[in-house]
């Protein structure tokens, strides 16, 4: 059934009995929401209005260097520059030009180690940046160095729209505010706590620009970004660079002596890790992407995406999911970003556990074939050009090589036919499909992060019958999600839209 349509403006707000209502006034003050939100008060009740959609929070600005020199002049880049409150730089900014002059001097990177100390450097020239002229000389020289290096790349600009954080703010207050009425929130912020909510997690401090430059597979790499606190700069090298082995697997096994192979299946066969994009179908991607996060943000701080059917506005619902979708998008990042398994993994646990509060399901209905059929495959078709197709396909792939990996792990033969697992002992013993087993095997072994416990029905039927493997390439169900959370946001947060209380 499909979900109600919003209730009419205005929206209902309840606030908490005890403790002084300020006025309406007062509080839009406090909150800077006048620009797209009217507020005003009858007795306990705020009524809010939508004035203005929130504006994207990912910008592409009109600003590219190449080879063949700038494509467009630096207006762009200060312009959006100037539309920030000043900020003191991380590193000196009269050091500029001498990293400038040291970073040229450095011979062209033949290993990726070798890039890695050269990208070192040119990140302190952007933390040197205090002014928008200073941002221009640190960009503009760094990409010198790296089209001299890599002749076909080009650097670009994604603007981190102030405005965006500015319109966000009112849904963290409103939360504090339902929570725990105006007076604490007006004494926290007397006491210097005016990001009330804001620290725990928000859109703002999520990485689109490794979501993105790893969203295919970490072990192409199409380019690197450059983050300052208004702009993310990214300089795409015009070719893909194989980081085979990892950075991050050379630093644990030969640095830290740390080998994790737990999880493994034996006699382990190397497989390509994700599809191949060609350098026409990543600026595509790029474009989807900038559309598809923004969308993301914009879903997570509409006030009428949560609330009742009646018309009550939800503020802590929005926070709570926008808090988790957060989280979830840092987390991805990380997962997307490391080749070593162990890595992986532990991320992969964490993004179960994350998506199953999001998406408000237990855990196996995340591994469930109809939803992977319908979801994830579905969603994924929404990708440019052929890469829909590409990408469905390598899901359905991925999803067949999941479940046949974990059913080879039973132990017993007699368990298994070519259609299903049997589990349990005597009258209890009963036939699951092979789909079926995986999904409540994958349950089962989430719950072993807090320990084995064989005395336990659910653990004594999947664990006792099982050399306990994990499909190797299980950590490419996290990309798979995050990819369908950005086609659709609706799939994810739809639980906490229109609820009845």
């Amino acid at each position: 059934m499909s979900p109600r349509a919003p209730a009419p403006q205005p929206w209902r707000l309840i606030l908490p009995r005890g403790g002084r209502v300020a006025s309406a006034d007062n509080m839009a003050s406090y909150m800077q929401a006048g620009g797209h939100l009217g507020v005003t008060r009858t007795g306990r009740t705020l009524l809010i209005n939508r004035l203005s959609d929130p504006p994207p929070y990912l910008q592409p600005l009109d600003w590219r260097l190449t080879a063949s020199g700038m494509m467009s002049g630096p207006r762009a880049v200060r312009d959006h520059w100037s539309g920030w409150p000043p900020f003191p730089p991380v590193v000196d900014p009269a050091t500029i030009e001498a990293r400038l002059e040291s970073l040229s001097g450095r011979r062209r990177p033949v290993t990726l180690l070798e890039l890695a100390g050269a990208l070192r450097d040119a990140e302190a020239i952007f933390a040197a940046a205090a002014s928008a002229d200073d941002a221009v000389r640190a960009a503009s020289g760094v990409a010198r160095v790296l089209l001299t290096w890599f002749p076909t790349g080009h650097m670009l600009a994604w603007g981190k729209n102030f405005q965006f954080i500015r319109e966000a703010r009112p849904t963290h207050l409103l939360a504090a505010l339902r929570s725990s009425g105006w007076g604490p929130l007006q004494r926290a912020f007397k006491a210097g706590g005016s990001v009330l909510w804001f620290r725990g997690e928000d859109y703002a401090t999520t990485h689109p620009a490794a979501l993105y430059l790893n969203l295919v597979s970490a072990h192409r790499v199409p380019g690197v970004a450059f983050d300052t606190i208004p702009i993310t700069f990214l300089f795409e090298f015009g070719q893909y660079l194989t980081d085979d082995p990892g950075l991050d697997f050379l630093a644990l096994r030969y640095v830290h002596s740390s080998s994790d192979v737990s999880y493994v299946a034996p006699a382990v066969i190397q497989r390509p890790l994700a599809p191949i994009v060609g350098s026409l179908e990543q600026d595509a991607l790029r474009e989807w992407f900038v559309e598809k996060f923004n969308a993301l943000g914009g879903h997570l701080i509409r006030l009428e995406n949560y609330m009742t059917t009646n018309g009550i506005l939800r503020p802590l619902a929005l926070q709570e999911t926008g808090m988790t979708v957060a989280r979830t998008l840092n987390e991805t990042a990380r997962l997307l970003a490391t080749q070593e398994r162990g890595n992986q993994r532990a991320a992969f646990w964490n993004l179960v556990d994350l998506y199953c509060a999001v998406r408000g399901c237990g855990i196996y209905d995340l591994f469930d074939s109809g939803l992977h059929s319908r979801k994830v495959v579905g969603a994924l078709h929404s990708l440019p050009g052929s890469l829909g197709q590409l990408f469905a396909d390598y899901a359905q792939e991925l999803y067949g090589e999941w479940v046949s990996e974990v059913v080879a792990g039973v132990t017993d033969p007699a368990r298994r036919s070519k259609r299903s697992v049997s589990i349990g002992v005597g009258a209890a013993r009963r036939r699951l499909s092979h789909s079926e087993f995986f999904k409540y095997y994958m349950d089962v072994r989430r719950n072993t992060l807090h320990g084995y416990d064989l005395h336990r029905t659910e653990m004594a039927e999947f664990l006792a019958i099982h050399d306990g493997r994990i499909p190797l390439r299980i950590a490419e169900w996290a990309r798979l999600q995050f990819l369908t959370m950005m086609a659709d946001p609706s799939h994810f947060v739809r639980e906490q839209r229109f609820l009845t209380k």
